[in-house]
């Protein structure tokens, strides 16, 4: 049998989704099935959830070019490589999408502050009162 699962676990909470997509790719390896899955819960591997080349899993990654090891300005290649990946390119992509520089901003410090394990702040207290947008910027 062949399996695919595309970006499994969405409307859950990051922890259910990686429990059951952990869970799920687990056993679909014991029973031998062709599984390709793509996910942007890298907790898989980096929790030791599921680990590459054993028991029947392979990790895939799409490769990326990252100038002198700066992530904020990596280019997708669109080329497939061995190994898990250890970072989603999420903000590239938000950023490659037109997302405004405020909305990337806030979720750069919401992701240093989610790997320090604190609290993350709610955006009025960490914009001192400020809108999301200035006045005339519209998105």
């Amino acid at each position: 049998s062949l399996v695919l699962i595309d970006e499994f676990g969405k409307g859950t909470s990051p922890a259910s989704g990686i429990a059951i997509l952990g869970a799920a790719i687990k056993k679909l390896a014991a029973v031998g099935c062709k599984t390709i899955c793509t996910t942007h819960f890298l907790e898989l591997f980096s929790m030791g959830i599921i680990y590459d080349k054993k028991g029947g899993i392979k990790a895939r990654r799409m490769a990326l070019h990252l100038p002198s090891g700066n992530e904020d300005r990596a280019t997708p290649l669109f080329k497939l490589e061995d190994g898990a990946a250890s970072s989603s390119a999420g903000l590239i992509c938000a950023e490659k999408a037109g997302v405004h520089e405020k909305i990337i901003a806030r979720a750069q410090e919401i992701i240093r502050t989610l790997r320090k394990r604190e609290a993350i702040q709610p955006w009025d207290k960490v914009s001192a009162g400020n809108t999301t947008f200035g006045e005339n910027e519209s998105r």
